[in-house]
């Protein structure tokens, strides 16, 4: 039980440093910016231009010639904390019993506990690119190829802000790289087919209560002995690792008459083993001159598997005429597919680690409308409600401060030449405020032991603002 709790301190959760505020769980679905126009309604049915690489391959079909597509989304979360009464461990029982049940409790603090000077928005600026090319091979077949990156952000609090123990600073970075073929079989059928590499790195930081485990391990006296006191006596945890995964996507479009489509397109699972390192900083003088707890704490290897879920997307499209037409999106995501992370470690003093996530699939629907009043100029619009994978706010973290979203998104493009266009978007994110309550379970879980019982809510929003552009040689 000593080692199991001392390294549900000393590690850190990988999957939890993923993007908070975009779409379900930590997807990014922002891969094309003339879809973001209508809130990504158009889906896997209407092919406006190579991005279609993404949402469905067989949307290659309606692309004639090559076509290069590069843009890149701009994006500005907010995740404002606002706390409500989080608690700490302040003594263990003298006789714990089985697993050692904490005696009393005391607030969880900020060192910067002045108001809004708290650290507590973990939200931070971030920048999602991506590419496609696009060229028909004969009249029947094309070949594509995507970069894009469908997961990561950076989420940064202050090194004291209340849920430090949770997490400070979490940075991902994906690469998908989506080679693709397409195949018109008639006038009315196209089906298309990719195969996705994918590069993960991922870097997270947390601070280690090292005072409340000199109080556990060792006694009041011993640890006050050794200066090592309860919220006073911080030390930093590092988690880096990196991974290549893959997987498979494939799409059918099917158009029953000129100018409607219906669209379905499958994304697999995406597989990762994770390596990388675990590194303490800042471990207390007392802690190192205990060498049963100092053994715990050492630099160490450590890996994980993870499974990204699997998605499914229905679509259609219909023009009511040249200048106007709608579109609609469901897409289903299966989030069930991660119930639990658990690391291993290479320090024999540390056993496996996992995290309990319990999450439940989630679906996300879109409506959108072109209005084309000239061959040079379209505008979009849409809306979309997207939900959380997130059972409840017992199983919500300060990583991942996610909740259901209301999507309002609206676009233009315009044809500078025969041969170019250029795309801007942008959309709000009303995002239901995440409660997060650590506090209910922090007698009975030891998890939540040496993080804080932490009890609060987030104030949350993002805004995305977009460009690409469109060659066609």
């Amino acid at each position: 039980m000593t080692k199991k709790l001392l390294m549900l301190l000393s590690s850190a959760t990988l999957l939890l440093s993923f993007e908070k505020a975009h779409s379900s769980g930590f997807f990014l679905i922002e891969q094309s910016v003339s879809a973001m126009g209508t809130a990504y309604a158009s889906g896997s049915a209407y092919a406006e231009d190579a991005s279609t690489l993404w949402f469905n391959p067989a949307g290659m079909t309606s692309i004639c010639g090559s076509q290069f597509v590069a843009g890149v989304h701009g994006v500005i979360p907010v995740a404002d904390y606002n706390d409500d009464g989080s608690m700490a461990v302040a003594t263990f029982s003298n006789n714990p019993g089985p697993g050692g049940v904490p005696a009393t409790f005391q607030p969880l603090t900020s060192y910067l506990d002045q108001g809004n000077s708290d650290g507590r928005d973990g939200g931070e600026f971030a920048l999602v690119p991506q590419s496609y090319f696009s060229t028909q091979i004969n009249n029947c077949m094309w070949f594509g190829v995507g970069i894009t990156s469908p997961y990561g952000l950076v989420t940064d609090y202050s090194d004291n802000w209340r849920g430090r123990y949770h997490a400070i600073r979490s940075s991902v970075l994906t690469i998908n790289i989506n080679p693709s073929f397409a195949w018109r079989i008639n006038k009315c059928l196209s089906v298309g087919a990719g195969f996705n590499a994918m590069y993960l790195h991922a870097k997270l930081t947390n601070a280690v209560d090292f005072g409340l485990i000199g109080l556990f391990q060792l006694g009041e006296a011993a640890s006050q002995a050794l200066e090592l006191f309860p919220q006073q006596s911080d030390g930093r945890v590092e988690l880096k690792g990196n991974s290549w995964g893959y997987g498979g996507n494939a799409g059918i479009i099917y158009e029953p008459c000129c100018g409607t489509r219906i669209g379905f397109s499958y994304r697999s699972e995406m597989k990762h083993k994770v390596e990388g390192k675990e590194k303490f900083k800042d471990v207390p003088l007392g802690v190192q001159s205990v060498p049963q707890l100092n053994a715990a704490f050492q630099d160490t290897g450590a890996k994980a598997n993870i499974t990204l879920p699997m998605q499914l997307s229905l679509s259609g499209y219909h023009e009511f005429n040249r200048c106007f037409a709608v579109m609609g999106d469901i897409t289903w995501t299966k989030w069930s597919s991660l119930q639990e992370l658990r690391f291993q470690f290479e320090n024999e003093n540390q056993p496996d680690g996992v995290t309990t996530f319990q999450w439940k699939n989630s679906l996300r629907y879109s409506l959108g409308v072109h209005y084309r009043p000239n061959d040079c100029f379209i505008a979009r619009f849409g809306v979309s409600y997207d939900e959380t994978p997130v059972p409840n706010r017992e199983r919500r973290t300060p990583r991942v401060p996610d909740d259901d979203r209301f999507w309002v998104a609206t676009g233009f493009g315009y044809n500078i030449n025969s041969c170019t266009r250029i795309d801007v978007g942008y959309a709000h994110l009303f995002v239901r405020d995440p409660k997060i309550d650590k506090l209910s379970t922090l007698q009975s879980d030891p998890e939540e032991w040496f993080r804080g019982g932490l009890l609060g809510e987030y104030n949350a929003k993002t805004d995305i603002i977009s460009t690409q552009i469109v060659v066609n040689f």
